[in-house]
């Protein structure tokens, strides 16, 4: 039973309990798990657009700056870039991309049209395309560009059963290049967004069951790690892991390509992990064009700071002094920002 009284944070500043719809990440370049919220879980409800971050380093909560963008919305993760795309459909129902680093939002659409509670979105971090998928739509918007983005509907072919669903999950599989769904049972459906086509594939082994009746949203998520997907259905149920394809698995999915980039503007570490230096490499920066360099730790400190113009003609060298752990490497030039995570060993 709900309770009667509407509480948006405690005292501590943790939050409370709320509807969140599509809105709960794992932000891997900053090692956070966040929830861009919408919706007090109360009696009468209440929306609201705080933003909590849960650090798994010790175990505590952190307030974010509020989702600019309105409620019931849905979000999705660009391990390229190390942003989040927000998406609102009650209120402010635009699209939205947000910077953990810089803790910073930009609205990057106009108008997209509300009450669409149901959609789930991925990145196809390879082709650059956000998705949002569910409730009988399909929108695409080209990431790839700059300025204000304009939503596309993809026309398909296939088993398009997924695409009518309520709050089906939705990721990219970098192995097979696949946008892929599941919302209960055996299935799983895959799009190809290069051909637009989908595909049903039915698994063996155990079934996972009917969906959360609430939507599964994020409880389907690809591990990199294990090169597998992984479906929670509730706190009380067993929790299920499928494979698409053979082979095991690669580093945490910001690193898979030890590499970020934003067209041609390109931050490489390496080792990565390392143990007392890493060698950090910029790549296509115009010969007049100035550049930041900063490395901040879990939580939100700046452990170094390097500057320059033009594409340095070596890799900068960090001594990583500080203690083990997650750090952010964020590269800031031309209005431009890009950021890749580096994992300090001793």
């Amino acid at each position: 039973v709900a309770p009667s009284r509407c509480v948006v944070r405690y005292s501590d500043g943790s939050p409370a309990s709320s509807h969140s719809y599509g809105f709960v990440e794992y932000v891997a370049n900053v090692d956070r798990f966040a929830a861009f919220e919408t919706g007090a879980w109360c009696e009468n409800g209440i929306g609201f657009s705080d933003a909590h971050a849960y650090n798994p380093a010790n175990a505590s909560w952190e307030r974010w700056p509020d989702n600019p963008v309105g409620g019931y919305g849905q979000s999705a993760y660009d391990p390229v870039t190390g942003h989040v795309w927000v998406k609102g459909n009650s209120g402010q129902c635009y699209v939205a991309e947000f910077d953990p680093v810089g803790q910073t939002y930009k609205i990057r659409t106009g108008w997209e049209g509300c009450y669409a509670y149901y959609p789930t979105m991925a990145v196809d971090k390879d082709r650059r395309i956000l998705v949002a998928i569910g409730e009988g739509r399909q929108l695409a918007w080209d990431i790839s560009k700059s300025g204000t983005l304009t939503s596309a509907n993809l026309n398909t072919t296939g088993d398009q059963s997924i695409v009518n669903t309520s709050a089906p999950g939705l990721v990219y599989d970098p192995v097979s290049g696949k946008i892929v769904g599941w919302n209960g049972g055996r299935d799983v459906f895959t799009l190809d967004l290069g051909t637009k086509a989908w595909q049903k594939i039915t698994g063996a082994g155990a079934n996972p069951g009917s969906p959360n009746s609430r939507g599964t949203y994020g409880r389907f998520r690809y591990i990199p790690s294990k090169n597998a997907f992984i479906v929670v259905n509730s706190v009380d149920a067993s929790v299920f892991i499928f494979k698409l394809t053979a082979g095991g698995g690669t580093a945490e999915e910001m690193d898979a390509k030890n590499d970020a980039g934003v067209g041609n503007l390109g931050l490489s570490v390496s080792p990565n992990p390392f143990r007392s230096k890493a060698a950090i490499a910029i790549k296509s920066i115009a010969g007049n064009q100035s550049w930041t360099l900063e490395i901040f730790d879990v939580t939100g400190k700046r452990a170094a700071r390097f500057s320059g113009v033009g594409t340095p003609e070596s890799p900068t060298l960090w001594n990583g002094s500080g203690s083990v752990g997650l750090y952010v490497v964020a590269l800031t030039t031309g209005g431009k920002k890009i950021a890749k995570s580096v994992l300090l060993v001793h």
